[in-house]
């Protein structure tokens, strides 16, 4: 490490901003105000509660070239400029928080727009789980304030070694270029700061109904009184704005909760449609242990959503039996049996279905149907050899199947690399801007 590294690394330390024994400040959930007292229908015991996590610091730098003075031929040697993360070890401490927000809004929440709700039956495992997050933030931000010295140090480092790549024999503008960057690193109370988890909740939505009728008692005494006092007047008005404001976020609420039966079950029917894909992708009935972990992770989130939309019920019920069989050693005509059955229990109830979930279950049906005509007419084939048929067959279903699967891997293929370009356009976005992260839905 050069003098001037050293020299930067010291300065920075010893800045008062930078106090090497801060301590990881404490987060703490925001207070409710009087706006959020609303309620929804009486017969759920429904929470709202949410998890965000804010950053609270860019990520990373931008070499600005041209902002250092330096030469037109260095301009364009940096095409625009070399984007330098700050600390690998903020931004894996950052990923591990998102990976756990999207952990607990798996496991715990339905979302509609803008609402996350959680089951009275699973509040106290959900709060449990979000402290754990919180505990969990607290003790990376403290590993983040215990090695900040080497995160600097590896910055400026590294950064060193770039510019020395990129315009070799600069010195003044490679020291020019240390000094500016080692101002943009964020200070050790930055870091101490940062990674807060703020938990919105957890608001049982039933009490509040008490709240609201209670304002609307008063309000009902008050005017029943002939004469207000000045102070009455005022608490009248007041009430009145009260539950003005309730009754609005009363009506958000349960248009909500309405709609959240219908996308439970909308998203029940595309859980199922990937129980078939994969059952479907097992005809002898050997389930793998990827298989077995995928399995075991869509029945788990059913099981939330039945909470949430008991009609849901019947579907994981046929699902579990499909499921029991496969788990032990059935014979190919045993698997077959189940699995057929299943199939045709979910294409009834799913024929009058409507939604993306529904669709996608449709056409998973429609795809396991063709498979298994194809693979009835091959058996037929092979103990009943006809090459004209096969001849036909080859250029007619077995084609257009087998484009169909081509045509399916070459659009995930394409989506997945767009849903790339905006993971890390969001992530250049997060790195310039800081901020809360976005909050993933399911």
């Amino acid at each position: 490490m050069t003098k001037l590294i050293s020299k930067l690394v010291s300065a920075k330390t010893s800045d008062p901003k930078g106090d090497s024994s801060a301590k990881a400040k404490i987060d703490t959930a925001p207070q409710l105000s009087v706006e959020d007292i609303w309620d929804t229908l009486a017969d759920r015991d429904l929470y709202r509660l949410s998890i965000e996590i804010d950053s609270g610091l860019r990520l990373s730098a931008r070499l600005d070239a041209e902002d250092l003075g330096l030469d037109p031929h260095v301009v364009d040697e940096l095409a625009g400029g070399y984007r330098k993360a700050f600390s690998e070890a903020f931004t894996k401490a950052r990923n591990q928080l998102s990976g756990l927000q999207k952990k607990f809004n798996k496991k715990f929440t339905i979302y509609v727009k803008p609402f996350r709700f959680i089951d009275g039956s699973i509040i106290n495992d959900a709060v449990d789980f979000a402290q754990e997050i919180k505990n969990e933030a607290a003790s990376l931000r403290q590993g983040l304030v215990d090695t900040y010295t080497d995160q600097l140090e590896t910055f400026l480092v590294e950064l060193e070694q770039k510019l020395n790549e990129t315009i070799p024999g600069k010195k003044k503008q490679i020291e020019k270029a240390l000094i500016y960057y080692a101002g943009e690193f964020p200070s050790i109370d930055d870091f101490s700061g940062s990674l807060q988890v703020i938990i919105d909740g957890p608001v049982q939505l039933t009490s509040l109904k008490n709240k609201l009728k209670a304002d609307a008692d008063l309000q009902a005494e008050l005017a029943k009184k002939k004469r207000l006092t000045a102070k009455q007047k005022k608490e009248a008005q007041e009430i009145q704005e009260r539950i003005k404001t309730s009754q609005l976020m009363l009506n958000g609420i349960a248009q909500a909760v309405q709609q959240s039966r219908v996308a439970c079950l909308d998203e029940g029917w595309e859980l199922l449609a990937d129980l078939i894909d994969r059952f479907g992708a097992s005809p002898d009935g050997k389930l793998t242990t990827k298989d077995q972990s995928a399995i075991n992770s869509t029945f788990s989130r059913l099981e939330l959503l039945e909470k949430h939309n008991p009609e849901i019920s019947k579907h994981l019920a046929e699902a579990r039996k499909l499921h029991e069989v496969m788990q032990g050693t059935p014979t190919p005509e045993q698997t077959k049996d189940a699995y057929d059955k299943f199939s045709a229990f979910l294409a009834k109830q799913s024929k009058s279905a409507s939604g993306e979930g529904a669709e996608k279950l449709q056409k998973s049906l429609q795809f396991a149907n063709d498979y298994k005509a194809l693979v009835s007419r091959l058996e037929k084939l092979i103990e009943t050899p006809d090459a004209e048929t096969l001849a036909e067959l080859e250029a007619g279903q077995l084609a257009n199947i087998e484009t169909t699967l081509t045509r399916r891997v070459t659009n995930l293929k394409r989506l997945t690399k767009k849903a790339q370009e905006s993971a890390k356009y969001a992530n250049e976005q997060a790195a310039a801007q800081g901020g809360v992260d976005p909050v993933a839905g399911f």
